[in-house]
């Protein structure tokens, strides 16, 4: 290994433990700056060795697509997930709020293969689609700094998710969808649903490109929650959520 490959190395490794350690103690407390000149790649390998460094396994993740037109994914750790119903413990710092989103249950592995055969291959390995919730949340204490490398290695400012086990009879259709949110029992105004990649299957696909996996999210049995189909709902309290798409179970949770 040439002395740059030793670098970053270096640099990886210690992204790894700062976020790791942001992690164990619930505060936004890493440093943007110490994470310049990581790549896609090493953003990648990142998120993985937190995941490591904490213990934690993960069967939900959260798929995106970059400025640039790539995939980009990231595991949420199995303790920050949940069904309908769950309680979660507010973390001390950096908790920004919530997203509705659709998820996909995969039934196999979706291999850089299948997503060259594009959509219709990568339907036939997902088993169903449920409504679910994104937590948002970032391990800065600079956030509004930090590179999209480094929100990337920080999970793509992912906290948790919480999802319904009732699969959306509608599938990948979303159109004409209004997304209704609860907060303490009182309704928010409602919002007609879009994806910010056209559709909920162009992430997944993109992902599906991913060539080099040392977490790979698109493993059968894995649940892919493909972007918010509304606005960023701040939250920065203790309160009931109840929220989903109009005629549909909602999908309720406790931030306490």
């Amino acid at each position: 290994m040439n002395v740059h490959a030793l670098r970053q190395e270096d640099i990886v490794e210690a992204c790894a433990r700062e976020l790791t350690e942001a992690h164990r103690v619930g505060l936004a407390n890493a440093k943007a700056a110490n994470f310049e000149g990581i790549s896609r790649a090493d953003a990648l390998r990142i998120q993985t060795r937190v995941l490591d460094r904490l213990g934690e396994k993960s069967n939900v993740c959260k798929v995106g697509i970059n400025a640039e037109g790539l995939g980009i994914w990231a595991p949420i750790p199995s303790t920050h997930c949940g069904v309908s119903g769950h309680v979660f413990d507010l973390p001390g710092t950096g908790f920004l709020g919530l997203e509705v989103e659709v998820a996909a249950r995969l039934s196999r592995d979706i291999t850089p293969d299948i997503a060259a055969r594009g959509n219709e291959a990568v339907l036939a390995a997902i088993e169903s689609f449920h409504i679910g919730i994104e937590l948002v949340a970032s391990r800065f204490e600079d956030r509004n700094s930090a590179s999209p490398f480094a929100q990337l290695a920080d999970g793509i400012n992912t906290f948790g998710y919480v999802h319904s086990e009732v699969p959306y009879s509608r599938g990948h259709d979303i159109s004409e969808s209004l997304v209704e949110i609860f907060i303490n029992d009182q309704p928010l105004k409602p919002e007609l649903g879009a994806s910010a990649f056209g559709s909920i299957l162009n992430p997944i696909v993109a992902c599906g490109r991913i060539e080099e996996r040392d977490f790979d999210c698109l493993k059968g049995g894995m649940l892919v929650t493909t972007g918010a189909l509304s606005g960023l709902i701040p939250i920065d309290r203790p309160v009931r959520i109840r929220a989903g798409l109009a005629g549909f179970e909602q999908v309720e949770f406790l931030l306490r």
